[in-house]
Protein backbone atom coordinates (compact mmCIF):
# COMPACT_ATOMS: atom_id res chain seq x y z
CA UNK A 1 0.00 0.00 0.00
CA UNK A 2 1.46 3.36 -1.02
CA UNK A 3 1.68 6.42 1.20
CA UNK A 4 -0.97 8.07 -0.96
CA UNK A 5 -3.34 5.15 -0.35
CA UNK A 6 -2.66 5.40 3.37
CA UNK A 7 -3.49 9.10 3.19
CA UNK A 8 -6.76 8.38 1.39
CA UNK A 9 -7.82 5.86 4.04
CA UNK A 10 -7.03 8.34 6.82
CA UNK A 11 -9.03 11.02 5.01
CA UNK A 12 -12.05 8.74 4.90
CA UNK A 13 -12.05 8.70 8.69
CA UNK A 14 -12.18 12.49 9.00
CA UNK A 15 -15.35 14.21 10.12
CA UNK A 16 -16.51 17.77 9.84
CA UNK A 17 -17.73 17.82 13.42
CA UNK A 18 -14.32 18.00 15.05
CA UNK A 19 -14.25 21.76 15.52
CA UNK A 20 -17.26 23.34 17.17
CA UNK A 21 -18.44 26.85 16.48
CA UNK A 22 -18.60 27.68 20.18
CA UNK A 23 -15.80 27.28 22.69
CA UNK A 24 -15.91 23.64 23.68
CA UNK A 25 -13.80 20.57 24.28
CA UNK A 26 -12.15 19.38 21.09
CA UNK A 27 -12.95 15.69 20.94
CA UNK A 28 -9.84 14.21 19.38
CA UNK A 29 -11.86 11.19 18.30
CA UNK A 30 -13.17 13.29 15.43
CA UNK A 31 -10.39 15.83 15.19
CA UNK A 32 -8.28 13.72 12.87
CA UNK A 33 -9.10 11.29 10.14
CA UNK A 34 -7.66 7.97 11.26
CA UNK A 35 -7.42 4.34 10.27
CA UNK A 36 -5.94 1.16 11.75
CA UNK A 37 -3.27 -0.36 9.47
CA UNK A 38 -0.60 -3.06 9.53
CA UNK A 39 2.97 -1.80 9.12
CA UNK A 40 5.87 -3.99 8.04
CA UNK A 41 8.86 -2.15 9.45
CA UNK A 42 11.48 -4.19 7.57
CA UNK A 43 9.92 -3.55 4.17
CA UNK A 44 8.50 -0.12 5.08
CA UNK A 45 5.15 -1.19 3.65
CA UNK A 46 1.55 -0.62 4.80
CA UNK A 47 -1.32 -3.11 4.63
CA UNK A 48 -5.05 -2.78 5.25
CA UNK A 49 -6.16 -5.55 7.66
CA UNK A 50 -8.93 -7.73 6.27
CA UNK A 51 -12.07 -8.27 8.33
CA UNK A 52 -11.28 -8.38 12.03
CA UNK A 53 -7.54 -8.92 11.50
CA UNK A 54 -5.53 -6.84 14.02
CA UNK A 55 -3.73 -3.65 13.04
CA UNK A 56 -0.32 -2.59 14.35
CA UNK A 57 -0.59 1.19 13.97
CA UNK A 58 -3.13 4.00 14.06
CA UNK A 59 -2.55 6.47 11.23
CA UNK A 60 -4.02 9.98 11.46
CA UNK A 61 -4.33 12.93 9.14
CA UNK A 62 -4.90 16.52 10.26
CA UNK A 63 -8.42 17.83 10.15
CA UNK A 64 -8.75 20.63 7.62
CA UNK A 65 -9.93 23.05 10.34
CA UNK A 66 -7.40 22.09 13.00
CA UNK A 67 -4.11 23.21 11.55
CA UNK A 68 -1.11 20.97 12.18
CA UNK A 69 -2.92 18.81 14.73
CA UNK A 70 -0.89 15.70 13.86
CA UNK A 71 2.35 17.68 14.14
CA UNK A 72 0.99 19.06 17.41
CA UNK A 73 0.43 15.53 18.73
CA UNK A 74 3.84 14.30 17.59
CA UNK A 75 5.51 17.30 19.20
CA UNK A 76 3.66 16.71 22.48
CA UNK A 77 4.47 12.98 22.49
CA UNK A 78 8.15 13.58 21.79
CA UNK A 79 8.22 16.20 24.54
CA UNK A 80 6.51 13.85 26.99
CA UNK A 81 9.03 11.13 26.18
CA UNK A 82 11.89 13.55 26.72
CA UNK A 83 10.44 14.33 30.14
CA UNK A 84 10.37 10.66 31.11
CA UNK A 85 6.70 9.87 30.44
CA UNK A 86 5.99 6.53 28.79
CA UNK A 87 4.36 7.03 25.37
CA UNK A 88 3.81 4.81 22.31
CA UNK A 89 6.29 4.86 19.45
CA UNK A 90 5.21 7.35 16.80
CA UNK A 91 6.50 8.83 13.58
CA UNK A 92 5.56 11.10 10.71
CA UNK A 93 4.66 9.48 7.38
CA UNK A 94 5.53 11.58 4.36
CA UNK A 95 3.29 11.54 1.32
CA UNK A 96 3.69 14.09 -1.47
CA UNK A 97 5.24 16.89 0.59
CA UNK A 98 5.68 18.36 4.04
CA UNK A 99 2.65 20.63 4.17
CA UNK A 100 0.26 19.89 7.02
CA UNK A 101 -2.31 18.39 4.66
CA UNK A 102 0.27 15.98 3.25
CA UNK A 103 1.62 14.72 6.56
CA UNK A 104 0.33 11.63 8.33
CA UNK A 105 0.98 10.64 11.93
CA UNK A 106 1.48 6.98 12.83
CA UNK A 107 1.30 5.61 16.37
CA UNK A 108 2.37 2.07 17.17
CA UNK A 109 -0.33 0.24 19.09
CA UNK A 110 0.88 -0.67 22.56
CA UNK A 111 -2.01 -3.15 22.86
CA UNK A 112 -0.47 -5.40 20.21
CA UNK A 113 2.39 -7.86 20.57
CA UNK A 114 4.41 -9.50 17.82
CA UNK A 115 6.67 -12.46 18.64
CA UNK A 116 8.41 -15.24 16.74
CA UNK A 117 5.74 -17.67 17.96
CA UNK A 118 2.88 -15.74 16.33
CA UNK A 119 1.21 -17.18 13.26
CA UNK A 120 2.03 -15.75 9.84
CA UNK A 121 -0.06 -15.06 6.77
CA UNK A 122 1.72 -14.39 3.48
CA UNK A 123 4.92 -13.81 5.40
CA UNK A 124 3.35 -11.23 7.75
CA UNK A 125 3.27 -11.96 11.48
CA UNK A 126 -0.18 -11.72 13.02
CA UNK A 127 -0.13 -9.43 16.08
CA UNK A 128 -1.55 -10.69 19.37
CA UNK A 129 -4.20 -8.42 20.88
CA UNK A 130 -3.51 -7.32 24.46
CA UNK A 131 -6.59 -6.37 26.42
CA UNK A 132 -6.95 -2.79 27.54
CA UNK A 133 -9.79 -0.72 28.92
CA UNK A 134 -10.00 3.00 29.33
CA UNK A 135 -10.93 4.50 32.67
CA UNK A 136 -14.44 5.29 31.48
CA UNK A 137 -14.98 1.56 31.03
CA UNK A 138 -13.22 0.70 34.28
CA UNK A 139 -15.35 3.19 36.23
CA UNK A 140 -18.61 2.44 34.41
CA UNK A 141 -18.80 5.96 32.98
CA UNK A 142 -20.74 6.51 29.76
CA UNK A 143 -18.80 7.99 26.84
CA UNK A 144 -21.11 10.97 26.92
CA UNK A 145 -19.95 11.67 30.49
CA UNK A 146 -16.21 11.44 29.84
CA UNK A 147 -15.70 15.10 30.81
CA UNK A 148 -16.26 16.11 34.41
CA UNK A 149 -19.14 18.56 34.69
CA UNK A 150 -20.16 18.55 38.34
CA UNK A 151 -17.16 17.70 40.51
CA UNK A 152 -17.42 13.94 39.95
CA UNK A 153 -13.84 13.46 41.23
CA UNK A 154 -12.77 11.21 38.36
CA UNK A 155 -9.10 11.58 39.26
CA UNK A 156 -9.72 10.41 42.81
CA UNK A 157 -11.51 7.33 41.44
CA UNK A 158 -8.75 6.57 38.92
CA UNK A 159 -6.06 6.71 41.58
CA UNK A 160 -8.17 4.42 43.76
CA UNK A 161 -8.33 1.83 40.97
CA UNK A 162 -4.56 1.92 40.56
CA UNK A 163 -4.03 1.68 44.29
CA UNK A 164 -6.31 -1.36 44.57
CA UNK A 165 -5.65 -3.25 41.34
CA UNK A 166 -2.35 -2.24 39.71
CA UNK A 167 0.49 -4.75 39.82
CA UNK A 168 2.73 -1.80 40.69
CA UNK A 169 0.40 0.67 42.43
CA UNK A 170 2.95 3.22 43.62
CA UNK A 171 4.74 3.44 40.28
CA UNK A 172 1.50 3.70 38.31
CA UNK A 173 0.04 6.36 40.58
CA UNK A 174 3.15 8.49 40.13
CA UNK A 175 3.01 7.91 36.36
CA UNK A 176 -0.60 9.06 36.28
CA UNK A 177 0.30 12.12 38.33
CA UNK A 178 3.09 13.01 35.88
CA UNK A 179 0.65 12.71 32.96
CA UNK A 180 -1.80 15.02 34.73
CA UNK A 181 0.91 17.62 35.32
CA UNK A 182 2.10 17.34 31.72
CA UNK A 183 -1.42 17.78 30.33
CA UNK A 184 -1.63 21.00 32.29
CA UNK A 185 1.78 22.19 31.13
CA UNK A 186 0.93 21.74 27.45
CA UNK A 187 -2.62 23.06 27.76
CA UNK A 188 -4.41 19.80 26.95
CA UNK A 189 -8.01 20.31 28.01
CA UNK A 190 -9.10 17.09 26.29
CA UNK A 191 -7.60 15.01 29.13
CA UNK A 192 -10.79 13.03 29.75
CA UNK A 193 -11.21 9.53 31.19
CA UNK A 194 -11.27 7.80 27.80
CA UNK A 195 -7.79 9.17 27.06
CA UNK A 196 -6.30 7.26 30.00
CA UNK A 197 -6.30 3.46 30.08
CA UNK A 198 -5.40 0.27 31.89
CA UNK A 199 -3.37 -2.42 30.13
CA UNK A 200 -3.68 -6.11 31.04
CA UNK A 201 -1.05 -8.83 30.87
CA UNK A 202 -1.50 -11.59 28.29
CA UNK A 203 -2.93 -13.93 30.93
CA UNK A 204 -5.22 -11.13 32.19
CA UNK A 205 -3.84 -11.52 35.72
CA UNK A 206 -1.88 -8.27 35.95
CA UNK A 207 -3.01 -4.69 35.37
CA UNK A 208 -0.81 -1.65 34.69
CA UNK A 209 -1.36 1.94 33.65
CA UNK A 210 -1.14 2.16 29.86
CA UNK A 211 1.27 4.57 28.14
CA UNK A 212 0.04 8.12 27.63
CA UNK A 213 -1.73 8.72 24.31
CA UNK A 214 -3.85 11.31 22.46
CA UNK A 215 -1.80 14.09 24.03
CA UNK A 216 -2.36 17.36 22.19
CA UNK A 217 -2.09 21.03 23.10
CA UNK A 218 -5.74 21.86 22.50
CA UNK A 219 -5.49 25.36 23.91
CA UNK A 220 -3.80 26.64 20.75
CA UNK A 221 -7.07 26.29 18.85
CA UNK A 222 -9.50 29.19 19.14
CA UNK A 223 -12.47 26.86 19.39
CA UNK A 224 -11.03 24.99 22.36
CA UNK A 225 -12.20 25.64 25.89
CA UNK A 226 -9.98 26.53 28.84
CA UNK A 227 -11.98 24.14 30.98
CA UNK A 228 -9.96 21.05 31.84
CA UNK A 229 -11.72 17.71 31.45
CA UNK A 230 -10.50 16.79 34.94
CA UNK A 231 -10.33 19.47 37.60
CA UNK A 232 -7.20 20.17 39.63
CA UNK A 233 -7.99 20.85 43.25
CA UNK A 234 -11.34 22.56 42.86
CA UNK A 235 -10.44 24.41 39.66
CA UNK A 236 -11.33 23.62 36.05
CA UNK A 237 -10.18 26.73 34.19
CA UNK A 238 -6.65 26.24 32.90
CA UNK A 239 -5.45 29.79 33.48
CA UNK A 240 -6.78 29.81 37.06
CA UNK A 241 -4.91 26.70 38.23
CA UNK A 242 -2.10 27.40 40.67
CA UNK A 243 0.56 25.32 42.38
CA UNK A 244 -1.61 25.19 45.49
CA UNK A 245 -4.37 23.50 43.48
CA UNK A 246 -1.99 20.67 42.58
CA UNK A 247 -1.08 20.35 46.25
CA UNK A 248 -4.77 20.07 47.13
CA UNK A 249 -5.41 17.53 44.37
CA UNK A 250 -2.41 15.45 45.46
CA UNK A 251 -3.92 15.15 48.92
CA UNK A 252 -7.34 14.21 47.50
CA UNK A 253 -6.02 11.42 45.25
CA UNK A 254 -4.04 9.92 48.12
CA UNK A 255 -0.49 10.75 47.06
CA UNK A 256 -0.01 13.41 49.66
CA UNK A 257 1.46 16.85 49.13
CA UNK A 258 5.05 15.95 49.99
CA UNK A 259 5.32 12.96 47.65
CA UNK A 260 3.50 14.59 44.73
CA UNK A 261 5.24 17.93 44.91
CA UNK A 262 8.62 16.23 45.10
CA UNK A 263 7.92 14.89 41.62
CA UNK A 264 9.78 17.87 40.30
CA UNK A 265 11.91 15.96 37.81
CA UNK A 266 9.33 16.45 35.08
CA UNK A 267 9.10 20.15 35.88
CA UNK A 268 12.88 20.61 36.12
CA UNK A 269 13.34 18.99 32.73
CA UNK A 270 10.49 21.11 31.42
CA UNK A 271 12.20 24.27 32.66
CA UNK A 272 15.49 23.20 31.07
CA UNK A 273 13.79 22.58 27.74
CA UNK A 274 11.75 25.75 27.66
CA UNK A 275 13.56 28.32 29.78
CA UNK A 276 13.74 30.64 26.79
CA UNK A 277 9.94 30.67 26.69
CA UNK A 278 9.89 31.74 30.36
CA UNK A 279 7.85 28.68 31.31
CA UNK A 280 8.32 28.03 35.00
CA UNK A 281 6.88 25.99 37.84
CA UNK A 282 6.03 28.81 40.19
CA UNK A 283 2.85 30.16 41.68
CA UNK A 284 1.33 29.89 38.23
CA UNK A 285 2.54 27.53 35.51
CA UNK A 286 2.24 28.80 31.97
CA UNK A 287 1.12 26.45 29.25
CA UNK A 288 2.90 25.75 26.00
CA UNK A 289 0.49 27.53 23.71
CA UNK A 290 3.21 29.87 22.39
CA UNK A 291 5.62 26.94 22.10
CA UNK A 292 3.22 24.78 20.10
CA UNK A 293 2.24 27.66 17.85
CA UNK A 294 5.87 28.50 17.25
CA UNK A 295 7.18 25.01 16.55
CA UNK A 296 4.28 22.91 15.23
CA UNK A 297 5.05 24.06 11.71
CA UNK A 298 8.79 23.57 12.09
CA UNK A 299 8.42 20.01 13.35
CA UNK A 300 7.18 18.78 9.98
CA UNK A 301 10.50 18.90 8.13
CA UNK A 302 12.37 18.15 11.34
CA UNK A 303 10.70 14.82 12.10
CA UNK A 304 9.84 13.87 8.55
CA UNK A 305 13.54 13.82 7.74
Amino acid sequence: MSAEEVKRLAQEGATESAELVTKAHLSLTGASGKVGLYYDNEKDEWYLPYGDAPSTHIVKQSHVRLKNIVANEQLCLLTAKKLGIEVPESFIVKTTGIDSEDVLFATKRYDRKISVNNKKINGLTIPYRIHQEDFAQALGIASSDKYETNNEEYLVKMFLILRNYSASPIEDQLKLWDICVFNYLIGNTDNHVKNLSLLYSEDLKLIRLAPAYDIVSTIVYETSTEKMALRVGDVYKLSDIRKGDFEKEAKKVGLGKNIAMKRKDIVKRWNCLYYKMNLRWGNNVYTTGPYIQRYSGKILPAVAG
